[in-house]
């Protein structure tokens, strides 16, 4: 019976208005609906394959700041506590409740960098500013990342602080931060790029959030300042994001080959439908009106397949076509290298608990996509040329797209398991039409 009702992870609508710490929980009762529709092999803890997560999220649900955070912070956590202790003493742990609170501030305005920094936000945008960051960043120290970052012209300030600073200042908090303090300048350029509005790839979050974490940055760089919005992140790509992926991912193929295979199954069930209405009318013989139940069957299964985004002509084989983004063209601006599949088993759980063996996170360091890149340009895409070209592509060579193996056993066993489903719900609807049309009196008009 779990094969006949089996149904996929619900489709969680992304919120566009900023999540508020206190929604948290709400957001996890919500998931917990689904939650048995995900295996536990493709849970948001085990492994699963980071590079086709961030793809989704940058191409398809347009959040990939959330995770390009996520994964910042789990590494830079790891590095936090990997200095020497004298450096860990200057930045003590942030105690939300025995710490005074920030100034109640108004919510902040949205899409524009703070006055006076539009000139500079060109600069810190720019990836060849500050160079792109990776996991090997574990040993650049202070001096050698502040004398990355470009400078103003009147304070000297780098343009992540003063930036940071102007933050601060429209946050009502007055006095400067702990400049002792050990990563205090990547602090700062993590503010720029991700915390103050209209940043680069500014997170979605409430004001009162933002005040919060804005406060406990100006006291400390030890990773429990960032407990408050972690909270908040990890709940979007836990209970929004991660489903809405795991849906896509059980699709095996594009937009217009389901369009295709939807209107392929229409034909054979109507067809099915004129066959019979045909055979009883004439004067063949009842059981020919079985040759009605081959169409039905076929059409139904393809219908029903389509509906969960299943070609079973792909599932057969175990392929799907490929995403437009990651075309032989393609390769190489945007992961440099070819990725291995020694790569794809760099994960979430590898990061944040420090399991990915160290090869194989440099590997993954020097061959991964640049949205992974911690600093940079927003995550826009359309100056990517194959955005161009897929819309010039022809739609006969979108239809029939190159194809490539699925290597995830447990997306291949859920895929076999919508595709079984599908030819038994299409075996029974055919049998009950067959029986219908063969108890009717022939017409013996034709």
């Amino acid at each position: 019976m779990d094969v006949l009702f089996y149904k996929s992870p619900k489709f969680v609508k992304p919120s566009r208005q900023s999540l508020a710490h206190s929604d948290c929980e709400q957001v996890q009762e919500k998931a917990v609906a689904f939650k048995d529709r995900i295996p536990s092999e493709l849970s948001f803890d085990n492994p699963c394959s980071l590079l086709d997560f961030m793809e989704f999220l940058r191409y398809v649900e347009h959040d990939a700041e959330n995770l390009q955070f996520y994964v910042w912070l789990q590494d830079y956590t790891q590095r936090f506590f990997a200095s020497k202790s004298s450096d860990q003493a200057l930045s003590p742990e942030w105690d939300t409740e025995g710490a005074p609170q920030p100034p109640v501030m108004g919510p902040q305005p949205t899409g524009r960098p703070p006055n006076g920094f539009a000139a500079n936000f060109d600069a810190l945008n720019s990836p060849t500013s500050f160079g792109p960051s990776s996991f090997g960043d574990h040993n650049l120290n202070h001096s050698e990342l502040s004398s990355s970052l470009p400078s103003t012209a009147k304070t000297g300030k780098t343009t992540a602080e003063a930036a940071a600073s102007e933050a601060n200042t429209q946050a009502g908090l007055k006095w400067q931060p702990f400049t002792i303090q050990p990563y205090r300048d990547e602090i700062a350029r993590v503010i720029a790029h991700y915390l103050i509005p209209g940043a680069p790839r500014e997170l979605n979050l409430s004001h009162i959030d933002r005040n919060h974490v804005l406060h406990a940055l100006q006291h400390t760089t030890h990773p429990s300042a960032f407990n408050r919005i972690k909270e908040v992140v990890e709940a979007i790509l836990r209970y929004q994001s991660h489903p809405n992926f795991i849906r896509w991912s059980i699709c095996n193929t594009n937009k217009p080959r389901v369009i295709f295979a939807r209107v392929l199954a229409a034909s054979h069930i109507l067809l099915g439908f004129g066959v019979g209405v045909l055979l009883v009318l004439s004067h063949a013989p009842r059981w020919w009106r079985i040759v009605a139940a081959l169409l039905w069957f076929v059409g139904f299964s393809i219908l029903f397949a389509s509906l969960k985004g299943l070609c079973l002509i792909l599932q057969v084989t175990h392929a799907r076509n490929i995403r437009p983004w990651t075309g032989n063209d393609e390769e190489s601006s945007l992961y440099g290298n070819k990725t291995s599949s020694q790569d794809d088993n760099v994960t979430l759980t590898n990061i944040s608990t420090d399991r990915c063996e160290k090869g194989s996170k440099e590997s993954f360091s020097s061959k991964r996509p640049f949205s992974f890149d911690t600093w940079g340009s927003s995550n826009t895409y359309t100056h990517e040329s194959w955005v161009q070209k897929y819309k010039q592509k022809h739609l006969v060579r979108k239809i029939f797209d190159r194809q490539v193996w699925i290597q995830n056993a447990q997306v291949r066993f859920i895929q076999d398991k919508i595709a079984l489903q599908s030819y038994i719900w299409a075996f029974l609807i055919a049998l009950v039409l067959t029986v219908a049309f063969v108890v009717i009196p022939s017409g013996n008009l034709l």
